[in-house]
């Protein structure tokens, strides 16, 4: 017992100290495009907001703490120390479930670091929600365990208990449940004995899967009316929408690797699982490892097809799971054939290669959302004070706002890494532009339709830029123009 405990902890802090390396610059309160909403929500509107996205949990706990009058830095610190805690037992979870199955240590610590730390895994990291969107992996790891458990005992309860615990995972959020298909896929292969209990068994998980995942769309469907999900889908459209996507995922990661690098990774795996397959005649490999692959892009790809055609994005943090395929296919090797001390040399440094490179622009992409926030803040100030002098002068108060957008507005600052969502500045948008000035105007804004001779003056006129963004007033309308 005594031996078991402190393994226990030992593990804890490696995994602990990995977690920080990769998460703990972003401790102090840092902000997303939608962070500035959620902070100008009331306890209804946050409910709504992710009730709405199916998005239960972060639903209840956005409305609690709104009720409580908790402070906006209270909620960030609390969030970030949950994700932690979440990343953290994650990796453990995984670390349980496969110690038994792989002998070295070095590889039962790095495969659950590759699975749960992935390319991806930095998008999670960048929202006020955090904490819950990575309570998401953490259910969908028990789920796993709750399957395997099935797969080893043929208790049908735990085909129940792993369904539920993929519903929260689902209320948590999403993009983050594909990882239960990813290992559930290993399993499958490890425990299935013959045609019949393979079939059976790929039934099962997508059932547990499945219906989780039908039954929190269904219940925004009947309650809510989400674009995302009752807006119009033309399925062939999505299909090749998704598709092209998927293509661009593959080849660039987002640009959070660089070009083909986590491609090459992935081929010099399957080259040696290509390896063992013919030295140890196990042919069936060539089946069971395409079985994996296909079967992880289609889970990290499917949930868009529930989506309207508009509104298919595709982003790191909903795409979560592909970027876990490494370690994915890591497991599936160290399973099914003899790893010696060579292979494992090759595979560490494989390992160490991608958690370098990812590292290195994780520290990017978290230094630079520092600077975006800092950058949209001053803009914000210096507005603020505009705004106030004009108040001060006519004794007239802004309640209204009209927003003005360039043909081609900057998507962010110069010098930043941007991708998808991830450090676009706030007035990029309108409807982040109209969140952000609320924020530190601390006042509701009602915007108005646009000025069409207004809007035709601006695009036309070069206007001297006010960092990229120009102001007046009209009318008592405070008007900003947005590059």
């Amino acid at each position: 017992m005594p031996n078991s405990y402190n393994d226990a902890k030992g593990l804890s802090k490696v995994f602990s100290i990995i977690t920080l390396i990769f998460f703990g610059r972003l401790y102090k309160l840092e902000y997303a495009t939608d962070t500035y909403q959620v902070f100008n929500f009331d306890s209804e509107g946050i409910f709504t907001q992710f009730a709405m996205s199916g998005r239960y949990i972060t639903a209840i706990v956005g409305k609690l703490v709104k009720e409580l009058n908790i402070s906006n830095e209270f909620i960030y610190i609390s969030s970030y120390v949950l994700a932690i805690i979440f990343i953290i037992s994650s990796q453990y979870k995984i670390y349980k479930i496969v110690k038994d199955d792989i002998s070295n240590k070095v590889l039962q610590i790095l495969v659950p670091i590759l699975i749960i730390i992935n390319p991806f895994s930095i998008e999670l990291f960048l929202f006020i929600e955090k904490g819950i969107m990575i309570f998401g992996i953490l259910m969908s790891i028990y789920a796993v365990e709750y399957f395997i458990k099935y797969l080893k005992e043929k208790k049908k309860r735990n085909i129940l208990y792993s369904a539920i615990c993929m519903f929260v995972a689902n209320c948590s959020y999403q993009g983050v449940v594909g990882i239960f298909v990813a290992m559930a896929l290993v399993y499958i292969v490890k425990y299935s004995k013959n045609i019949k209990q393979f079939i059976v068994n790929n039934v099962i998980a997508m059932l547990i899967y499945g219906v989780p995942a039908i039954a929190d769309y269904f219940i925004v469907k009947i309650l809510y009316s989400s674009s995302r999900v009752n807006g119009e889908i033309i399925i062939l459209e999505s299909i090749k929408k998704i598709y092209d996507n998927t293509l661009e995922m593959i080849k660039n990661t987002y640009y959070i690797l660089p070009k083909n690098f986590f491609l090459l990774i992935i081929i010099i795996t399957l080259l040696l699982i290509y390896y063992k397959i013919f030295t140890e005649k196990k042919y069936l490999g060539l089946l069971e490892v395409s079985y994996i692959i296909i079967g992880v892009i289609i889970s990290a790809v499917i949930p868009q097809l529930m989506q309207s055609t508009s509104s298919i994005w595709f982003v790191p943090r909903s795409t979560y799971v592909f970027a876990s395929l490494y370690g994915i296919l890591l497991l599936y090797l160290i399973l099914r054939f003899k790893v010696d001390k060579r292979m494992i040399f090759v595979i560490s440094l494989l390992s160490v290669a991608l958690l370098s490179v990812q590292l290195q622009k994780f520290v990017k992409i978290e230094k630079d959302r520092y600077i975006i926030n800092k950058e949209d803040y001053e803009i914000s100030i210096a507005i603020k004070e505009k705004v106030e002098d004009y108040e001060q002068t006519t004794g007239n108060t802004i309640k209204k706002l009209a927003i003005y957008t360039d043909s081609s507005p900057r998507y962010t600052y110069d010098g930043i890494f941007a991708s998808g969502d991830m450090n676009i500045k706030a007035y990029m948008a309108e409807w982040s532009t109209k969140s952000i000035l609320e924020y530190y105007l601390n006042r509701e804004l009602k915007q108005i339709p646009k000025d069409e001779k207004i809007e035709k003056d601006f695009l036309e006129k070069n206007w001297d830029e006010f960092s990229g963004e120009q102001i007046f007033f009209y009318n008592d309308v405070f008007v900003l123009c947005n590059y």
